[in-house]
């Protein structure tokens, strides 16, 4: 009986020990409000609203979330979700469905699709969150941000390749950037941490789609992870899966491989998504949303 007592003692106790597992952040825009992960819609002033467009897509992406219209420029907008994991978490494994297109071929397109791991700190647990573009947030300290990047506005985070023009597909890359400050124990600046070009060239894979944007117009997908060190830093990894029809034949292909984040430290996130218009223009649209948060 005594054996009994301690062993359930034991399992108690180990049961007490597993972190509790936070739920995701999901949302598949099919109902809007009603259904999944709430969301803040904060756009910037300009011509064009964005909207939850549900029954317009292909079957992978029936519903999506619009945020920029080609044709439309001048535009910024952003949606930011709810906290659903409280607490720091340690490891992030994302996925989402986007496309960015809609300019005919020869025409200039822009400016991308850009993701912030959002610091409840600084932007609450629910609400408006950071200036998200297509680089990540532009808020300083904001968090770890992505970036789906469509063209080269010559600023030191974009890059193209020299051979070819400096726009279109051309300038399509992947960053993973973070704009330091105190929170992170690092220095002040502002860093962007890795730039990709090559891996997308390299497997025949825009970002754009050299097309106009219609009902059957087929979604990409993007997989990501994120996991703190112990020790500090984040280890980011970006994956791609085109489903254009181009030469990488809908095989998963990895853009960014451990991406090293220097400083900083697990925290307490929520996940924004922005898209961002200029003087060129593109179509900006998510879809499929599934977050998944888990403690250190």
């Amino acid at each position: 009986m005594k054996v009994s007592r301690c062993l359930v003692a034991v399992a108690c106790l180990c049961w007490l020990a597993i972190p509790a597992l936070a739920d995701p952040t999901v949302q598949d825009f099919s109902n809007p409000g009603a259904t999944g992960t709430n969301y803040a819609e904060y756009p910037v002033g300009q011509p064009f609203a964005p909207y939850a467009c549900s029954g317009c897509g292909p079957a992978s992406a029936f519903n999506f979330y619009r945020f920029t219209q080609s044709g439309v420029g001048g535009t910024q907008n952003q949606i930011a979700f709810d906290l659903t994991a409280p607490g720091p978490t340690g490891h992030v494994v994302a996925n989402f469905d986007f496309r960015i297109g809609g300019t005919p071929v020869g025409t200039d397109h822009a400016d991308g699709l850009g993701l912030c791991l959002m610091r409840t700190d600084l932007f609450g647990k629910t609400g408006n969150g950071a200036s998200i573009s297509e680089e990540g947030a532009s808020n300083r300290g904001a968090g770890i941000g992505i970036g789906l990047d469509t063209y080269n506005n010559a600023a030191p985070y974009d890059i193209g390749n020299p051979n070819l023009p400096q726009s279109g597909s051309a300038a399509d890359h992947i960053s993973v950037n973070m704009r330091y400050d105190g929170f992170t124990g690092g220095p002040t600046y502002d860093l962007v941490f890795a730039l990709d070009l090559y891996s997308l060239t390299n497997n025949g894979y825009n970002l754009h789609q050299d097309n106009i944007l219609d009902d059957t117009t087929p979604f990409d997908h993007c997989r990501f992870t994120v996991d703190f060190q112990a020790g500090g830093g984040a280890l980011v990894n970006v994956f791609i899966t085109s489903a254009q029809g181009d030469s990488t034949g809908g095989v998963e292909f990895q853009a960014l491989k451990d991406i090293l984040v220097p400083y900083i430290q697990a925290y307490e996130m929520r996940i924004g998504f922005g898209a961002r218009t200029g003087g060129a223009t593109d179509t900006h649209d998510i879809a499929n949303i599934n977050i998944q948060f888990s403690p250190p």
